[in-house]
């Protein structure tokens, strides 16, 4: 199996389940969050990088800042960023059931070559044409203002 898919299943796996934990009202360490998001942000754009050599995804990413645009403080109830960025949580959440489905079936399962993964690639390459409109509204503190 190719060493950058199983590294992003593992990621994945352990950085859904901390999110998971924190919804639930879990008290989880900053600097575990961190570490969890570092590593998931490493293996997910290498992944991307692989895909837009090798693959079909033509559109700029950034993971970091991605995660970092959902984290603006209560984008829910403010109605130009919920227009925006419910479209990116949705095919993020997306990009992550994938991957623990993928996890869950095991490396066996996946193509050994990983742009011939499709489903996971149309899934990324969907996330980041969000990512890019989304961009254009919270990238920052001045646009997000």
């Amino acid at each position: 199996m190719a060493v950058p898919l199983t590294n992003l299943f593992e990621s994945n796996f352990n950085f859904y389940n901390i999110n998971d934990m924190i919804k639930k009202g879990a008290k989880v360490p900053d600097f575990r969050l961190k570490a969890l998001e570092e590593k998931f942000v490493m293996h997910m754009k290498r992944v991307q990088e692989l895909f837009r050599d090798f693959g079909k995804l033509e559109d700029e990413f950034d993971i970091q800042q991605q995660l970092d645009v959902l984290k603006t403080k209560d984008w829910e109830n403010i109605e130009p960023f919920h227009f925006y960025f419910m479209p990116l949580r949705k095919r993020t959440d997306d990009v992550i059931k994938c991957l623990l489905d993928m996890n869950r079936l095991g490396p066996l399962r996946c193509k050994y070559v990983i742009e011939h993964n499709t489903e996971l690639m149309d899934l990324v390459i969907a996330m980041c044409k969000q990512d890019r409109i989304s961009q254009w509204i919270g990238s920052n503190e001045i646009k997000r203002d």
